[in-house]
Protein backbone atom coordinates (compact mmCIF):
# COMPACT_ATOMS: atom_id res chain seq x y z
CA UNK A 1 0.00 0.00 0.00
CA UNK A 2 2.93 2.17 0.80
CA UNK A 3 4.53 2.25 -2.39
CA UNK A 4 1.39 2.06 -4.04
CA UNK A 5 0.97 5.76 -2.53
CA UNK A 6 4.45 6.94 -2.96
CA UNK A 7 3.83 6.12 -6.93
CA UNK A 8 0.78 7.88 -7.05
CA UNK A 9 2.60 11.17 -5.59
CA UNK A 10 5.21 11.03 -7.95
CA UNK A 11 2.76 10.68 -11.01
CA UNK A 12 0.82 14.30 -9.04
CA UNK A 13 4.52 16.21 -9.36
CA UNK A 14 5.38 15.33 -12.70
CA UNK A 15 1.98 15.93 -13.65
CA UNK A 16 2.27 19.56 -11.66
CA UNK A 17 5.76 20.18 -13.43
CA UNK A 18 4.13 20.03 -16.68
CA UNK A 19 1.05 21.81 -16.61
CA UNK A 20 2.57 25.09 -16.19
CA UNK A 21 5.19 24.28 -19.17
CA UNK A 22 2.06 24.16 -21.26
CA UNK A 23 -0.01 26.78 -20.13
CA UNK A 24 2.88 29.43 -20.79
CA UNK A 25 3.11 28.39 -24.40
CA UNK A 26 1.25 30.50 -27.28
CA UNK A 27 -1.63 28.40 -28.57
CA UNK A 28 -1.23 26.47 -31.64
CA UNK A 29 -2.63 27.97 -35.39
CA UNK A 30 -5.82 25.64 -34.37
CA UNK A 31 -6.44 27.80 -31.58
CA UNK A 32 -5.41 31.53 -32.37
CA UNK A 33 -1.69 32.74 -31.51
CA UNK A 34 1.28 31.06 -32.42
CA UNK A 35 4.61 32.10 -30.68
CA UNK A 36 5.68 34.00 -34.15
CA UNK A 37 2.03 35.86 -34.37
CA UNK A 38 2.83 37.09 -30.97
CA UNK A 39 6.32 38.23 -31.78
CA UNK A 40 4.83 40.34 -35.03
CA UNK A 41 2.40 42.52 -32.50
CA UNK A 42 5.47 43.85 -30.83
CA UNK A 43 6.40 45.21 -35.03
CA UNK A 44 6.85 49.23 -35.15
CA UNK A 45 8.09 51.75 -37.49
CA UNK A 46 10.90 54.19 -37.12
CA UNK A 47 8.84 57.03 -37.82
CA UNK A 48 5.15 57.97 -37.39
CA UNK A 49 5.14 61.36 -38.61
CA UNK A 50 7.42 62.47 -41.71
CA UNK A 51 7.47 65.89 -43.03
CA UNK A 52 9.47 65.98 -46.58
CA UNK A 53 10.71 69.31 -47.97
CA UNK A 54 13.64 69.06 -49.83
CA UNK A 55 13.09 67.81 -53.64
CA UNK A 56 16.53 66.72 -53.74
CA UNK A 57 16.32 64.37 -50.56
CA UNK A 58 15.40 60.49 -50.08
CA UNK A 59 13.59 59.95 -46.62
CA UNK A 60 13.48 56.45 -44.96
CA UNK A 61 11.27 54.89 -42.72
CA UNK A 62 12.53 51.33 -40.95
CA UNK A 63 10.37 48.38 -39.94
CA UNK A 64 11.33 46.92 -36.20
CA UNK A 65 10.13 43.31 -35.80
CA UNK A 66 11.49 39.91 -33.77
CA UNK A 67 8.69 37.99 -35.90
CA UNK A 68 10.67 35.18 -38.34
CA UNK A 69 9.57 35.41 -41.98
CA UNK A 70 6.78 37.61 -41.41
CA UNK A 71 4.88 38.60 -44.61
CA UNK A 72 5.31 42.43 -44.89
CA UNK A 73 3.84 44.58 -47.68
CA UNK A 74 3.94 48.42 -48.04
CA UNK A 75 1.77 51.23 -49.71
CA UNK A 76 0.52 54.31 -49.33
CA UNK A 77 -2.64 56.59 -49.39
CA UNK A 78 -2.95 60.28 -50.91
CA UNK A 79 -5.05 62.41 -48.29
CA UNK A 80 -8.22 64.11 -50.57
CA UNK A 81 -7.37 67.14 -52.48
CA UNK A 82 -3.55 67.78 -51.55
CA UNK A 83 -2.41 66.34 -54.81
CA UNK A 84 -2.58 67.77 -57.91
CA UNK A 85 -4.56 65.42 -59.90
CA UNK A 86 -4.72 62.83 -57.58
CA UNK A 87 -1.24 62.19 -59.13
CA UNK A 88 1.33 60.48 -55.99
CA UNK A 89 2.60 62.47 -53.71
CA UNK A 90 5.97 59.93 -53.12
CA UNK A 91 7.38 57.21 -54.46
CA UNK A 92 8.82 54.63 -52.53
CA UNK A 93 11.80 51.74 -52.78
CA UNK A 94 11.26 48.71 -51.00
CA UNK A 95 14.12 47.09 -49.81
CA UNK A 96 14.90 43.40 -50.48
CA UNK A 97 14.39 42.23 -46.59
CA UNK A 98 11.20 44.43 -46.71
CA UNK A 99 12.07 46.08 -44.04
CA UNK A 100 13.31 49.08 -45.13
CA UNK A 101 10.97 51.52 -47.26
CA UNK A 102 13.17 54.99 -48.82
CA UNK A 103 10.61 58.09 -49.55
CA UNK A 104 10.89 60.30 -52.57
CA UNK A 105 8.82 63.02 -52.32
CA UNK A 106 7.55 63.96 -56.06
CA UNK A 107 4.77 67.03 -55.14
CA UNK A 108 3.03 68.65 -52.40
CA UNK A 109 0.38 67.04 -50.62
CA UNK A 110 -0.68 64.66 -47.88
CA UNK A 111 -1.27 61.21 -46.82
CA UNK A 112 -0.28 57.86 -45.35
CA UNK A 113 1.88 55.13 -45.79
CA UNK A 114 0.94 51.61 -44.79
CA UNK A 115 3.13 49.18 -43.29
CA UNK A 116 1.32 45.55 -43.50
CA UNK A 117 2.48 42.51 -40.91
CA UNK A 118 0.41 39.95 -40.97
CA UNK A 119 -2.72 41.30 -40.05
CA UNK A 120 -1.72 44.22 -38.08
CA UNK A 121 -1.21 47.59 -39.94
CA UNK A 122 1.61 50.20 -39.01
CA UNK A 123 1.01 53.63 -40.44
CA UNK A 124 3.18 56.56 -40.81
CA UNK A 125 1.36 60.18 -42.18
CA UNK A 126 3.20 62.01 -44.13
CA UNK A 127 3.40 65.59 -45.63
CA UNK A 128 5.28 66.90 -48.74
CA UNK A 129 5.42 70.71 -48.67
CA UNK A 130 8.91 71.78 -51.42
CA UNK A 131 9.48 75.87 -50.35
CA UNK A 132 7.63 78.41 -52.60
CA UNK A 133 9.19 78.90 -55.77
CA UNK A 134 10.65 82.33 -56.03
CA UNK A 135 11.01 84.36 -59.39
CA UNK A 136 14.24 86.13 -59.50
CA UNK A 137 13.87 89.89 -60.41
CA UNK A 138 17.65 90.82 -60.56
CA UNK A 139 18.07 91.52 -64.18
CA UNK A 140 14.58 93.58 -64.06
CA UNK A 141 16.39 95.55 -61.56
CA UNK A 142 19.58 95.94 -62.68
CA UNK A 143 17.94 97.04 -66.59
CA UNK A 144 15.58 99.51 -64.36
CA UNK A 145 19.06 100.85 -62.50
CA UNK A 146 20.72 101.20 -65.81
CA UNK A 147 18.34 102.75 -67.74
CA UNK A 148 17.05 105.33 -64.85
CA UNK A 149 19.28 106.17 -62.60
CA UNK A 150 21.72 109.54 -63.06
CA UNK A 151 25.42 109.31 -63.22
CA UNK A 152 27.13 109.97 -60.56
CA UNK A 153 30.81 109.21 -60.69
CA UNK A 154 30.56 106.69 -63.56
CA UNK A 155 27.99 105.04 -61.52
CA UNK A 156 24.36 105.26 -62.54
CA UNK A 157 22.39 105.95 -59.33
CA UNK A 158 18.77 106.24 -58.48
CA UNK A 159 17.12 107.90 -55.61
CA UNK A 160 13.76 106.05 -54.63
CA UNK A 161 12.81 107.97 -51.47
CA UNK A 162 12.00 108.18 -47.88
CA UNK A 163 10.26 105.12 -46.78
CA UNK A 164 8.74 104.38 -43.18
CA UNK A 165 9.09 101.02 -41.23
CA UNK A 166 7.97 100.42 -37.83
CA UNK A 167 9.88 103.96 -35.69
CA UNK A 168 12.22 104.67 -38.37
CA UNK A 169 13.09 106.27 -41.42
CA UNK A 170 14.54 105.64 -44.42
CA UNK A 171 16.06 106.74 -46.94
CA UNK A 172 16.89 104.11 -50.25
CA UNK A 173 19.26 104.99 -52.99
CA UNK A 174 20.20 101.90 -55.61
CA UNK A 175 23.13 101.90 -57.76
CA UNK A 176 24.13 100.15 -61.16
CA UNK A 177 26.88 98.86 -61.16
CA UNK A 178 26.86 96.12 -63.96
CA UNK A 179 25.10 93.26 -65.04
CA UNK A 180 25.49 91.05 -62.13
CA UNK A 181 26.12 93.59 -58.86
CA UNK A 182 23.51 95.94 -57.89
CA UNK A 183 24.26 98.52 -54.74
CA UNK A 184 21.94 99.69 -52.20
CA UNK A 185 23.14 102.72 -50.36
CA UNK A 186 20.07 103.33 -47.43
CA UNK A 187 20.86 106.09 -44.09
CA UNK A 188 18.04 106.35 -41.97
CA UNK A 189 17.23 107.46 -38.53
CA UNK A 190 15.09 106.91 -35.24
CA UNK A 191 11.86 108.52 -34.30
CA UNK A 192 12.54 111.03 -31.30
CA UNK A 193 16.08 110.45 -31.14
CA UNK A 194 19.40 111.90 -32.54
CA UNK A 195 20.07 108.19 -33.65
CA UNK A 196 21.41 108.21 -37.41
CA UNK A 197 22.68 105.11 -39.73
CA UNK A 198 24.07 104.06 -42.93
CA UNK A 199 23.84 100.42 -44.30
CA UNK A 200 25.78 99.78 -47.65
CA UNK A 201 25.82 96.41 -49.42
CA UNK A 202 25.63 94.85 -52.73
CA UNK A 203 23.61 91.86 -54.10
CA UNK A 204 25.31 89.88 -57.08
CA UNK A 205 23.25 88.11 -59.58
CA UNK A 206 24.66 84.39 -58.34
CA UNK A 207 22.68 85.09 -54.80
CA UNK A 208 25.26 86.39 -52.69
CA UNK A 209 25.35 89.54 -50.69
CA UNK A 210 29.00 91.24 -50.00
CA UNK A 211 31.02 93.94 -48.44
CA UNK A 212 28.13 95.06 -45.42
CA UNK A 213 29.27 98.01 -44.24
CA UNK A 214 26.82 98.99 -41.11
CA UNK A 215 27.67 102.83 -39.01
CA UNK A 216 25.78 104.22 -36.40
CA UNK A 217 26.10 107.57 -34.98
CA UNK A 218 23.97 108.94 -31.66
CA UNK A 219 24.21 112.79 -31.92
CA UNK A 220 27.73 113.75 -33.55
CA UNK A 221 29.57 110.33 -32.04
CA UNK A 222 30.51 107.75 -33.72
CA UNK A 223 29.61 104.23 -31.95
CA UNK A 224 30.13 101.59 -33.79
CA UNK A 225 30.77 100.25 -37.70
CA UNK A 226 29.89 96.62 -38.23
CA UNK A 227 30.76 94.60 -41.76
CA UNK A 228 29.97 91.42 -43.49
CA UNK A 229 32.66 90.36 -46.59
CA UNK A 230 30.50 87.60 -48.20
CA UNK A 231 27.28 86.03 -47.44
CA UNK A 232 24.66 83.69 -49.23
CA UNK A 233 21.59 85.83 -49.39
CA UNK A 234 19.42 83.24 -48.27
CA UNK A 235 21.12 83.32 -44.82
CA UNK A 236 19.04 86.41 -44.28
CA UNK A 237 16.01 85.65 -42.68
CA UNK A 238 13.56 88.27 -40.75
CA UNK A 239 15.19 89.87 -37.48
CA UNK A 240 18.45 89.24 -38.67
CA UNK A 241 19.01 87.60 -35.79
CA UNK A 242 20.89 84.38 -37.34
CA UNK A 243 23.47 86.53 -38.57
CA UNK A 244 26.60 88.18 -37.26
CA UNK A 245 28.92 90.89 -37.97
CA UNK A 246 32.52 91.57 -37.24
CA UNK A 247 31.77 94.68 -35.13
CA UNK A 248 33.86 96.73 -33.86
CA UNK A 249 33.84 100.15 -31.29
CA UNK A 250 34.97 103.68 -32.77
CA UNK A 251 36.38 105.78 -30.22
CA UNK A 252 35.24 107.13 -27.41
CA UNK A 253 31.91 105.31 -27.32
CA UNK A 254 30.40 104.47 -24.40
CA UNK A 255 28.52 101.14 -25.90
CA UNK A 256 29.06 97.38 -24.79
CA UNK A 257 30.78 95.49 -28.00
CA UNK A 258 27.65 92.95 -27.67
CA UNK A 259 25.05 95.62 -27.66
CA UNK A 260 26.26 97.49 -30.92
CA UNK A 261 26.82 93.93 -32.44
CA UNK A 262 22.47 93.65 -31.53
CA UNK A 263 22.24 97.35 -33.44
CA UNK A 264 23.69 96.28 -36.30
CA UNK A 265 21.87 93.32 -36.97
CA UNK A 266 18.63 95.50 -35.80
CA UNK A 267 19.78 98.25 -38.21
CA UNK A 268 20.30 95.55 -41.28
CA UNK A 269 16.95 94.18 -40.72
CA UNK A 270 15.50 97.58 -40.99
CA UNK A 271 16.92 98.32 -44.02
CA UNK A 272 15.86 95.19 -45.55
CA UNK A 273 12.47 95.76 -44.33
CA UNK A 274 13.04 99.47 -46.33
CA UNK A 275 14.58 97.95 -49.16
CA UNK A 276 11.64 95.54 -49.48
CA UNK A 277 8.90 98.09 -48.90
CA UNK A 278 10.22 100.30 -51.57
CA UNK A 279 10.93 97.29 -54.34
CA UNK A 280 7.20 96.34 -53.72
CA UNK A 281 6.18 100.08 -54.04
CA UNK A 282 8.04 100.71 -57.48
CA UNK A 283 7.58 97.23 -58.68
CA UNK A 284 5.07 94.50 -57.60
CA UNK A 285 8.15 92.48 -56.04
CA UNK A 286 10.68 92.35 -52.71
CA UNK A 287 13.85 91.59 -51.83
CA UNK A 288 12.92 87.67 -51.82
CA UNK A 289 13.34 88.13 -55.32
CA UNK A 290 16.74 89.65 -55.78
CA UNK A 291 18.07 86.36 -53.70
CA UNK A 292 16.45 87.08 -50.12
CA UNK A 293 14.57 84.03 -50.54
CA UNK A 294 14.47 83.65 -46.57
CA UNK A 295 13.50 86.78 -46.16
CA UNK A 296 9.70 86.81 -44.95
Amino acid sequence: MNKFLKRMAAVTLSAALIIPAYANAAPTCSGAYTIDAYAKNTAKLSKKNLKMTDAGKKYTIKLTTSAKKPQINWSSTIKAGTAEGAEPCISMKVSSNKKKVTVTPLRNGQGTIVCSIGKKKLKCSYTVKFPEQITSHFSELADYLEINGYNSGGVRVKEFGDFNVSDAKCTVYGYYEGRDSIRFDVGGTYDNTSDYFNVTFHVLSNGQVNDVSVRERVGSQDIYQASITLRAASAFSKGCKNIDFYTTLEPGASQSLDSCSSLAKKNFDVVLRSVDQCLRTNFGYGVQNIGFVNYK
